[in-house]
Formats: C-alpha cells, sequence, structure tokens
C-alpha cells in the first residue's frame, strides 16, 4: 500500500474539520431560530395544517389565474378567511342578539321570590327520601345560597372585567399579531411550499421515497384531524340546540353556539356551558326536565365527540380505533387543545415508519432460508 502524502492528510483533516466545525455551526444557528419561533409554534403548526388541507384548492386556483402562485395564494387566503368568518360573524350577531335577553331572564331569575320559594320546595321534596348524610350536606337554604353566589359571581366577574380591561387589551393585541403571522404563513406556504419540501427532503437523511409516503400520511392524518374537529363540534352545539329546544329553553342559537365552542376547552367540553342551564331548567321547569338536559348532554352530546371525532379522525387510513382514540384524547392531555392537532399526526407518522421497517429494513434483514431438497421416496409416494 502506498504511503498517504503529509499534504493529502492536512487537506483531509482541514475538511474534516471544516465539516466539524459547519454542522455546529448550522445546529446552533437552527436552534436559535427554534427559539425565536417556538412562541408562535401552534400557529404555524395551524397554518401548516391549512395549507396542506386545502392545497388542492390552491392548484384549482392557480391553474384559472394562469399559473400566478402570489395572485392564487391571494385569493385562496381571503376566499377560506371569509369562508370561515362569514358563518362566525351570522351566527355571533345572532347570539349576541340572544345574549341580553338571556340575561336578563338570569336577573329575573336571580330576584324573583316566588321562583326562589319554588326551587326551595322542590329542593326540601326531593331531599325527602335521601339519606341523612346528603340531607345534612345540603343547606337549608339553598336557593338563596345559590343565588347569593351567583349575583357575588357576576359582580366579581364585571368589576374583574373593569380591572382586566389592560390584559384584555394586551390579549387582544397579541391575537392581532398570531392572526397576521398566520395570514403571512398560509401565503407564503402557498408559494414556497414546494421549495421548503423540496429542502426538508435534501436535509433529512433518509430515502425520498420514504419522505413521499411519510408527507402523504402527514397529509392524510391532518385532513381528517381538521374535518373531526370542526365537525365534532359544530355536531355538538346543533344536538345540544335540539335539546334545550325540547326542554323549553329560549336563545338556543346563543346557547347552542356556546356549547360548540364549549367542545373546544380541555377537559371540560361542553359541560361548562349545559350545567348551567340544567340549574336554570331545574329552577324553571322541576328536576324531571333537568335530569333530561343532563342525560341529553351527557350521552348524546358528549358521545358525538368521543364516538364520532376518533371515526372521522380515522378516515380511511385503516388505523385502529383504540389508538386513534388514545390519540385524540392523549394529545389533549398532553398540550391542551393543540394536542387534538399534533396527537393523531404524531401517532400517524410512527405508524407508517413502522410499516416502512417492516417492509423494507426487517425483510431485507431477515436471510433467505432455502428449504432442504426432498429426498426420491418422499417426491415419488403416492398420497396417503
Amino acid at each position: 500500500m502506498r504511503p498517504v502524502p503529509p499534504e493529502w492528510k492536512s487537506v483531509t483533516l482541514a475538511r474534516f474539520r471544516d465539516r466539524v466545525g459547519f454542522h455546529i455551526s448550522l445546529l446552533l444557528a437552527a436552534f436559535g431560530v427554534l427559539v425565536l419561533f417556538w412562541p408562535f409554534r401552534y400557529v404555524l403548526l395551524f397554518a401548516v395544517m391549512i395549507v396542506v388541507v386545502t392545497y388542492p384548492i390552491f392548484l384549482r386556483i392557480l391553474h384559472r389565474v394562469g399559473g400566478s402562485r402570489y395572485i392564487a395564494a391571494a385569493i385562496t387566503t381571503f376566499g377560506l378567511l371569509a369562508l370561515v368568518v362569514t358563518p362566525i360573524v351570522l351566527l355571533g350577531s345572532k347570539a349576541v342578539h340572544e345574549a341580553p335577553r338571556a340575561v336578563r331572564e338570569l336577573e329575573t331569575l336571580l330576584n324573583d321570590p316566588t321562583r326562589i320559594e319554588t326551587v326551595e320546595t322542590r329542593v326540601d321534596t326531593a331531599l325527602k327520601g335521601a339519606p341523612r348524610v346528603v340531607r345534612d350536606a345540603v343547606p337549608k337554604d339553598l336557593a338563596k345560597t345559590a343565588r347569593t353566589a351567583t349575583t357575588e359571581f357576576l359582580n366579581d366577574t364585571l368589576t374583574g372585567f373593569t380591572v382586566a380591561v389592560p390584559t384584555i387589551v394586551r390579549k387582544l393585541l397579541t391575537f392581532g399579531i398570531q392572526l397576521a403571522i398566520f395570514l403571512f404563513a398560509v401565503v407564503s406556504l402557498y408559494t414556497d411550499g414546494p421549495r421548503l419540501v423540496r429542502f426538508l427532503m435534501v436535509v433529512w437523511p433518509i430515502d425520498d421515497v420514504y419522505e413521499r409516503r411519510l408527507f402523504k400520511v402527514f397529509a392524510r392524518t391532518t385532513h381528517n384531524v381538521i374535518l373531526a374537529s370542526a365537525g365534532a363540534a359544530f355536531l355538538q352545539g346543533a344536538v345540544a340546540a335540539l335539546g334545550y329546544k325540547i326542554a323549553g329553553v329560549d336563545e338556543v342559537i346563543f346557547l347552542g353556539v356556546l356549547t360548540g365552542l364549549g367542545a373546544f376547552v380541555p377537559m371540560i367540553g361542553t359541560a361548562l356551558v349545559w350545567i348551567p342551564i340544567a340549574f336554570a331548567v331545574y329552577a324553571e321547569r322541576g328536576i324531571g326536565w333537568a335530569l333530561f338536559v343532563v342525560a341529553w348532554s351527557a350521552v348524546i352530546t358528549g358521545g358525538i365527540d368521543n364516538l364520532v371525532k376518533p371515526f372521522l379522525v380515522r378516515g380511511d387510513s385503516g388505523t385502529h380505533p383504540l389508538l386513534v382514540f388514545l390519540a385524540v384524547f392523549g394529545g389533549l392531555a398532553w398540550m391542551g387543545l393543540p394536542g387534538l392537532l399534533v396527537g393523531p399526526v404524531v401517532v400517524a407518522l410512527f405508524l407508517a415508519l413502522c410499516e416502512i421497517y417492516e417492509e423494507d429494513f426487517a425483510m431485507s434483514a431477515t436471510p433467505a432460508v432455502t428449504p432442504p431438497p426432498r429426498s426420491r421416496a418422499v417426491d415419488t409416494a403416492a398420497p396417503a
């Protein structure tokens, strides 16, 4: 073997040192970018998911406008914004119209002595057959206690709202900044998305075939998750409004919108809305209709979230329903509302990687086993 010249050794060592220094610099710069972008991680994640779901619409518009990506991106973004904002504005205006009436009815309920006495009578009647432990735990003036507590809560809420005006203004400003970042990110992903995908395929150290497969899994799961979250919330609000209407509750559109929005609240969910409604129905129409509201909300309205959402998230992926169920609610417990999006995506990517490993890597690592040659006696033997 010929000896390596000293000048070659110095060149090789210099190139190795340059590569190590470059990769360290790249990792440090990437870490700095991650720290800068981290406060907007959920906004950027949601922007990516929206673009993935609506990219076919963008391609159609791109074809109609003659291939101008910027014009197509602007039309798609503001079209989707109008498509989402218009129903919210219509439902919100209807809800705002019904909200003052609901507040007035609550004030009437709190200040009407006849209704308070009716509630006390119903409570006493219900407690007569209850165990002694329950009777001792319930205050004798339960209705008045509830009235005082509710009035204090409303007063404290109004006072807190007045004191928290600077905080509210700051939150609105933050929301405006996040909305601007979201819109800008959506437009940028429409225009430069293919370039970003090509860059990720270059820097990610796996075969391009696997990367395309993982991108397809990500796109399919994202599509299912967004449709499932929006669809389940809409169905919960509509079904809840129907139940409130049957129970004789007024302003069902306002309360249905609140219930649909409550579906996005982690852990508590729609119970944030229907529990106070059940108490109000109990005061108005008695224990029977109150139990109806509780049963309808807990079984039917809550069942939509527990059953329909995992089914919609699963879609045609073939993933086991238990894994989808754990992904949805595990993500919710892990990081709150964004976990509804992140959890199923993480599980879907993991299953895709496991499938790739089983099909390609595990099979290629298993040596081929050649069966032993059969003897002539066995080959010529007559079947038994």
